[in-house]
């Protein structure tokens, strides 16, 4: 046999096997591959559930974070005319809510929001980072500055 009629019966033995795989694999009609998709997908890690945040709350109040202080507070002659009795000691929020917290004449601490009324009668409008905007029933508005006094 010469070496053209080798290569020729080569060649066609390539083709006539490549023909026989085509025509016996199965076919996919669409023409794409189809998805392979997890009989089971791995566990996802879980976040621990969302406290409302009173509990730290009412670590933070009984916390010494802002130190010591008096049990009567000192009023300026430009709050004297606002009734004092307490001072604004810091100001927090969580879930999209602020809180003051606030210190009474008695030396006891407690949080408050917005539209709460405060021991001497006023009513807190609005709650800043560092600030906290109170109102009296004739419409007057203030605003209170952390750590001074009402």
């Amino acid at each position: 046999m010469s070496e053209s009629r080798r290569l020729a019966a080569l060649w066609l033995l390539a083709l006539s096997l490549t023909v026989a795989l085509i025509l016996l694999l199965p076919r996919n009609p669409g023409g794409r591959l189809a998805p392979v998709v997890p009989e089971s997908y791995p566990a996802l890690p879980s976040l621990p559930e969302r406290s409302s945040g009173e509990a730290d709350v009412q670590l933070l109040l009984l916390s010494d974070l802002w130190g010591q202080r008096e049990t009567t507070l000192a009023v300026t002659d430009e709050a004297a005319g606002a009734t004092a009795g307490w001072r604004l000691l810091g100001v927090y929020g969580f879930g999209g809510r602020r809180y003051a917290l606030i210190q009474r004449d008695d030396g006891s601490v407690g949080k408050l929001g917005n539209g709460e009324a405060l021991p001497d009668g006023r009513t807190i409008l609005t709650i800043d980072r560092h600030r906290v905007q109170v109102g009296d029933p004739q419409g007057q508005r203030v605003w209170i500055p952390v750590n001074r006094p009402s």
